[in-house]
């Protein structure tokens, strides 16, 4: 600071530096607070894309409210109305505490879906703020809130948005914990991480991401209180499910069914697997997160757009994996379930949207650091 004010010194520099300190922050307060804003409002406009019932899973997450407010977890779309196994509880126990609290009309079920998705960003923002530069963080949090899945998903009545906003909220306290923050925040990020899976059952994989990383770091002990806690969170639903149906999940069961039949033709399931995994590396960089306009939205473009950002993905990822590994591990484990899976969806590819874009940030900040100017591959 003195360098740019030679003439002050002592007393008088530290209140300068206060003094500007003080404006940078009010300035970056303003900044997030309009932008914030912004996206409410464009949020709101366009909560509509998607008619509730739509998707058919957003009328089973409000039927499983409906039953949970009566006191069980029954499928009433059947006329047995027999326990629901097909969907886990964790979604349709937010949404019955929000119909409890308020209203089950679509506007009140819409209005809870933006608050989900608003802090799904805010979340994101604070995982990114510093781990990157301002201005990446800004084009982040924009990207995020305007990629073409995230925004028409704002206002629907599905767990995607939620899931995504446990994940990024695990993500942000393990990657703020340290040795000294002990047993009870590993046992309470446990909790939520068993919460994560009772809203979808991949949150397994998540959690697993984070017990290899705490096995491999030898934190023993916190390994064990987030293990312990994260089975106690989902014992109870497992235990009723296997004593019901004789099964954990309806979704496992589908996908073990998936495996057995590969067995019989691994050919057929290499390729059924191929074919996915290239497909969902094709849509994420030109379809999902980044989609070209319609006049450039040509097969050439969006083949260029994909090679560019999966390499600066890939740097962003191999920094990441020096840094905090948990990332890379978790990805790793979703792509592979993903792909083996026997419908292909881009919906899929919501919960790891904002992981996606930080490391592409990450990446051409990396890249930055040798072109001559340094912004330039950001703001591009």
């Amino acid at each position: 600071f003195r360098s740019v004010h030679p003439r002050l010194v002592g007393i008088e520099a530290v209140k300068a530096h206060q003094i500007m300190r003080f404006l940078w922050e009010k300035r970056t307060a303003l900044f997030w607070s309009f932008f914030f804003t912004v996206i409410a409002i464009t949020f709101y406009v366009a909560r509509d894309a998607y008619y509730i019932g739509f998707f058919n899973d957003d009328a089973h997450y409000i039927l499983g409210a409906r039953s949970l407010l009566s006191g069980s977890y029954d499928d009433l779309f059947s006329p047995q109305k027999a326990h629901n196994v097909q969907y886990f509880p964790g979604y349709s126990m937010i949404l019955s505490v929000w119909i409890f609290a308020f209203s089950e009309n679509a506007l009140s079920l819409r209005v809870l879906s933006l608050i989900i998705s608003i802090s799904l960003i805010m979340i994101s923002v604070l995982y990114a703020k510093d781990k990157i530069q301002p201005k990446s963080v800004a084009y982040f949090g924009l990207l995020l809130a305007f990629n073409s899945l995230n925004f028409s998903f704002a206002g629907t009545v599905l767990s995607d948005v939620p899931f995504t906003l446990c994940i990024m909220a695990s993500l942000l306290i393990y990657d703020r914990s340290t040795i000294k923050d002990g047993l009870p925040t590993a046992a309470g990020l446990g909790i939520l991480c068993g919460f994560l899976t009772l809203i979808r059952p991949l949150g397994v994989l998540f959690a697993a991401a984070i017990l290899l990383d705490l096995c491999i770091k030898r934190r023993w002990k916190q390994a064990s209180a987030f293990g312990f806690s994260l089975i106690l969170m989902m014992l109870v639903w497992l235990q009723v499910n296997v004593s019901v149906k004789g099964m954990f999940s309806a979704k496992l069961s589908e996908l073990l069914l998936t495996h057995e039949s590969a067995s019989n033709n691994f050919g057929q399931f290499a390729a059924h697997i191929y074919k996915n995994f290239t497909r969902y590396l094709f849509d994420m960089f030109s379809f999902v997160t980044f989609r070209p306009p319609d006049i450039l939205n040509t097969t050439f473009v969006r083949v260029v757009l994909s090679v560019l950002l999966s390499l600066f993905f890939a740097l962003g990822l191999f920094d990441r994996f020096r840094r905090s590994p948990v990332i890379v591990y978790f990805l790793f484990l979703y792509m592979v379930v993903i792909a083996t899976w026997p419908v292909y969806a881009t919906r899929y590819l919501m919960p790891i949207i904002p992981l996606l874009l930080f490391c592409v940030f990450r990446g051409m900040e990396v890249m930055a650091a040798y072109v001559p100017r340094k912004t330039f591959l950001i703001d591009i």
